[in-house]
């Protein structure tokens, strides 16, 4: 099926709306489901709460998502002078972006990838690995960079912060009750309080059912449809098409390597899905996809190829 990029973004934009929407619903309910063992009256009690707790971690994730981020990926602020040609590449590519060159920081990682995350395209972050700079060259180096750049011109970053803010939930909630179970499973054995255990059991297996259906979603939001999307501009960015298809097609090879981004939380938002090295069920348009869409881009004006295999 085919798509013009205006199309493409604006169904993007759509879907953003709606995932957004059904996060505060998975939430509600499980608030909901918290108090309905002992009142099935006032369950809507939960859903309330669960409204209030989405809105305060919504604006954590809108004025903090980026630090915790790169907090658990590990990324620290790059040396400037060491990584001079890294430097000057990334405000190569923010410049004819026509954005505000962002922050850059380094994972000591062995898998190459990448990352871009932020509050605004000006205020943003591109995160890479140190197997990325020993592995690609100048080019394919720069091609990476204006993917990376694209996604904070699509605003991409903040909406990664938020929804990682809001999924992150409902395991803290499951792992939450967990640690209380596991605390109440030390007292003393009351014959009374058997149905306690019981409910709490309960609860939370609903919640690992609800913790499973928020990482599915957690990917269905980062979409493919941003790949796609990123990848036409960093073309558009660079004028090198060949540069980026080598760049991924290195990168698809190699991200078997164990790697230290592997979290839900990060692995999404990288060029290529690190937990994942078949991209089945990933976040990511396979390879094959994604370079028959540059392919496209390139013999089609402004069109692309949004397929998935």
């Amino acid at each position: 099926m085919r798509y013009s990029i205006r199309q493409l973004q604006r169904r993007n934009s759509l879907a953003s709306f709606a995932f957004l929407f059904l996060s505060l619903l998975l939430i509600s309910a499980t608030g909901m489901l918290l108090i309905l063992p002992f009142s099935r009256t006032h369950c809507w009690i939960g859903g309330v709460f669960g409204f209030v707790v989405a809105g305060v971690c919504a604006a954590g994730g809108w004025c903090r998502g980026s630090d915790h981020i790169l907090q658990i990926s590990g990324a620290v602020q790059i040396n400037r002078i060491k990584h001079q040609q890294l430097v000057n590449i990334l405000g190569e590519v923010s410049n004819a972006a026509g954005i505000r060159s962002p922050s850059l920081f380094l994972i000591d990682d062995p898998q190459p990838n990448s990352f871009a995350i932020g509050n605004s395209p000006d205020e943003g972050t591109v995160v890479v690995t140190t197997s990325l700079v020993q592995t690609l060259e100048r080019e394919e180096l720069q091609a990476v960079l204006a993917h990376e750049v694209a996604h904070l011109a699509h605003n991409d970053g903040r909406y990664f912060a938020l929804v990682t803010a809001l999924l992150a939930i409902v395991p803290a909630i499951r792992n939450a009750l967990i640690d209380v179970l596991a605390g109440l499973w030390d007292l003393p054995f009351v014959l009374g309080a058997i149905w306690i255990y019981l409910v709490a059991l309960t609860i939370i297996g609903c919640l690992f059912g609800l913790g499973w259906i928020s990482e599915v979603a957690l990917k269905l939001a980062v979409g493919r449809q941003r790949e796609f999307l990123a990848d036409a501009r960093a073309v558009e960015i660079t004028r090198n098409s060949d540069a980026l298809m080598s760049a991924l097609i290195k990168l698809y090879k190699t991200n078997h390597r164990q790697s230290a981004i592997t979290s839900i939380y990060t692995s999404p938002l990288c060029i290529v899905d690190p937990a994942d090295a078949s991209n089945e069920g990933s976040a990511h348009p396979s390879l094959s996809a994604r370079l028959r869409a540059i392919n496209s881009l390139m013999g089609r004006s402004k069109t692309i190829i949004f397929a998935q295999d």
